[in-house]
This record gives C-alpha cells, sequence and structure tokens, in this order.
C-alpha cells in the first residue's frame, strides 16, 4: 500500500494544524479564565475628571476589587458603553464609612435615545440607619460634619431624569433638611403632598418600575393612591466634588446598594495627557510610574 507524502504544501499544513491544536488548548481555559475574572472580580476604571482627591488624579487607571461587597458581573458589553443586564450574585460584605466606592450609572441620551453607563468613584460617607441634615454648607452624618473642602472625589453631576443615582443639590430644596434617616431594606416611609418632594427620586431609583405622581394632595405610585412606600433595597450615602458655580451648595448622592460596583483599591496605571506627541516613544516619558500601585484612599 502506497503512503502518503506528506512532503511539501502537506507537511507544512500539518504541522501548523498540530500547532493550532497546541495552542487552542492553552487558549480556551485562558479566555475562561479572563472572562470569570473581568466579569465577576476586578474592574477598571480611568479617572476622567479634572476635580479629584489627592490619592486619585486625571490619567489614573483604578483597579476596582468586585469581591469587595460580592462578586458583581459587567455592566455594560467589554469595550463600548452600551449597558447589559448586571447583578450582584451574592453579597457578603456592605461598605464602610471612608470606602472609596465605584458607582454605576445608566444615562439616557435624549436626542439619541440610547443608554450608556459611566462608572465613577464617591467615597461613602453614610450607610443604612445613618441619621443626617444638610444645611446651607455642611452635611452632618451621624454628627460628623463634611463641609465644601471635604467633597475631593469624580463625580458626574446628573440629570433629575437619570433615577438610577440621585443627587441632592440644596437647590431643591427652601429649608434645611434634618433628622432623615438613611433607609434600608424593608423601611417604611409615610408619604404625603409634602414628604414626597424628597422620597420619590429615591422611591423611583428603588423600584424602577414605579413611577411617584402627586395631585390634589395626594401620592400616587403608578396611578395607586398610597400614603407609605417599603424600600427593597439598601441606601448609601456618598461625595463628590461640589457644583463649580462657586455657591456653599453641597454635592452629594444618596444610591442604592445595588449601583455599587466594587471597592477601589490601588492605582493600575498612570498616564500624563498624551495630546501634542511628535514620537510615540514618548509615551514612556509621560507614565506616571510613580503613581502605580498606589492605594486608593
Amino acid at each position: 500500500m502506497r503512503k502518503k507524502d506528506y512532503s511539501g504544501k502537506a507537511l507544512k499544513w500539518k504541522t501548523r494544524k498540530a500547532k493550532f491544536k497546541k495552542m487552542l488548548k492553552y487558549l480556551i481555559p485562558i479566555s475562561i479564565l479572563l472572562f470569570i475574572v473581568f466579569y465577576f472580580l476586578i474592574d477598571f476604571t480611568r479617572i476622567n475628571n479634572n476635580t479629584y482627591h489627592s490619592s486619585v488624579v486625571k490619567g489614573d487607571i483604578v483597579v476596582v476589587n468586585k469581591l469587595s461587597y460580592g462578586p458583581y458581573s459587567l455592566n455594560n458589553i467589554p469595550f463600548t458603553d452600551i449597558p447589559m443586564y448586571s447583578l450582584r450574585v451574592f453579597d457578603f460584605s456592605r461598605p464602610l464609612e471612608g470606602d472609596v466606592l465605584e458607582i454605576q450609572q445608566i444615562v439616557t441620551d435624549t436626542t439619541t435615545v440610547t443608554q450608556k453607563v459611566i462608572n465613577h468613584l464617591k467615597k461613602c460617607v453614610g450607610k443604612p440607619g445613618d441619621t443626617f441634615e444638610l444645611t446651607d454648607t455642611t452635611l452632618v452624618v451621624n454628627r460628623r460634619k463634611y463641609n465644601r473642602q471635604s467633597f475631593n472625589y469624580p463625580a458626574v453631576n446628573l440629570d433629575s431624569a437619570d433615577l438610577d443615582i440621585i443627587d441632592f443639590n440644596r437647590s431643591f430644596y427652601n429649608e434645611n433638611i434634618t433628622d432623615i434617616v438613611v433607609p434600608s431594606k424593608g423601611t417604611e416611609i409615610n408619604l404625603n403632598a409634602e414628604t414626597v418632594k424628597f422620597w420619590k427620586l429615591l422611591i423611583e431609583a428603588d423600584d424602577l418600575d414605579v413611577i411617584v405622581t402627586a395631585e390634589n394632595e395626594k401620592v400616587f405610585l403608578n396611578g395607586t393612591k398610597t400614603d407609605s412606600y417599603e424600600f427593597k433595597n439598601d441606601f448609601y450615602i456618598v461625595i463628590g466634588p461640589p457644583s463649580d458655580t462657586g455657591s456653599n451648595e453641597i454635592f452629594w448622592s444618596m444610591i442604592p446598594f445595588n449601583n455599587i460596583i466594587g471597592k477601589a483599591e490601588f492605582v493600575a496605571f498612570s498616564v500624563d495627557s498624551l495630546s501634542g506627541m511628535n514620537k510615540i516613544t514618548e509615551v514612556f516619558d509621560r507614565i506616571r510610574w510613580s503613581r502605580i500601585f498606589n492605594s486608593v484612599e
């Protein structure tokens, strides 16, 4: 019986095929491992804000530990801003005061009617059950004051229509806010024509299927009259930079636990602006080597 001739092109094809199969043996498990790591365990967020805390500056890429509060899946399609369904598989701890958190925000572009995901960092200053008050110049949480100089973390100014994260700017109210308890899961509040002004955005963030309206001194949830509401999520108070209006308004937010991706840990990479470069080798000159592995505090 005549043997097959594997000389020439046939031999080269067999060799390439064998190498490709060998590569797949390593590539497939590595790809699965990387998918699990980036899907549930860690995230990277770039600091693009000119207003920053001393431990994070514009151009930093920060590593976020998704395991801090429980594995959290991706909230956008990789390498895009297109949102996708995300969830926390389970939780085994909660944010503490002083933790720097990565927050997710889904923003709707009213001109194109498309949605995109924005992630940014804020500092946790209040937990479920804490009592807080807000004056013209100061946010007080459990008797601890945060003034204008305390607001040093990157943030995104939110439109009132973006209900997944609620920013309470001082201009919303004509009087000081006092003795408000940060809601936790199961907290029941009374609703009337006055209190609904404060709680409306929180309720709509707590349950995205609920629309709160008020008419003739009555409150309605999805058209049904009610005088109370029970929260489904724990909420946290976080702070970011103040508004750039030159006023004494306090910039703070109250967010549901489900919007917290994880805890910011350290700077993985940092680079100065790449604009105005003449040579590709200048990239290395603009890397801030001294910032790499700095912790975020």
